[in-house]
């Protein structure tokens, strides 16, 4: 297939959520409004951090909302454009070069290139944010990023592996919104 037949509206992933069911104007109303608390959060924020996850949540919105893959990529972006933000704080500087595969590869439209490059990310900022906070005696605020984060893949995960809908995506938007808040409270 060249790249002048592929279809850059429809997006990458799926959400079983059904589309414009509470209003005809957002294309999955729950998935949409729950990226409410990101803003929250983020507008909480004395610092830096809070800025992305203002702009993680109004990118997952807009994609939640509109079901267009340009806004999907913006969405994806802005969660690994976080990561790689986190990581510099730890002066790592070779996950931006990630951020180029993932665009190289946006026209072949697989999701997992991405899911793959953000575990990648993930686990390295994890591993890093560990160090940190055991280092800086804030280890309890790890133990609960990392509970709310699992929580919030363990529902992501479900979530693409169910075929009726629940609000799986809804549920991760929520927790990893606030693993977040504690990452931000042990780096910030």
């Amino acid at each position: 297939m060249s790249h002048a037949q592929i279809d850059f509206v429809t997006p990458m992933i799926y959400f079983p959520e059904p589309k414009f069911e509470v209003t005809s104007n957002i294309y999955e109303f729950w998935n949409t409004i729950s990226n409410i608390l990101y803003l929250i959060i983020g507008f909480r924020e004395k610092n830096n951090f809070g800025v992305y996850i203002i702009i993680i949540g109004i990118s997952s919105a807009l994609f939640h909302g509109s079901g267009l893959l340009i806004f999907e990529i913006a969405d994806e972006l802005s969660i690994m454009i976080m990561i790689c933000i986190v990581l510099d704080k730890f002066k790592y500087i070779y996950p931006w070069m990630l951020i180029p595969i993932y665009i190289i590869f946006l026209p072949y439209k697989n999701f997992y290139i991405f899911y793959n490059i953000l575990n990648l990310l993930s686990f390295i900022a994890i591993i890093e944010i560990k160090k940190f906070s055991v280092a800086t005696n804030k280890n309890f605020l790890f133990n609960r990023m990392i509970c709310y984060f699992l929580i919030a893949k363990i529902f992501w995960y479900i979530d693409q592996v169910q075929t009726q809908y629940w609000q799986g995506h809804m549920i991760w938007h929520i927790f990893s919104s606030i693993a977040l808040k504690y990452t931000c409270m042990i780096i910030g």
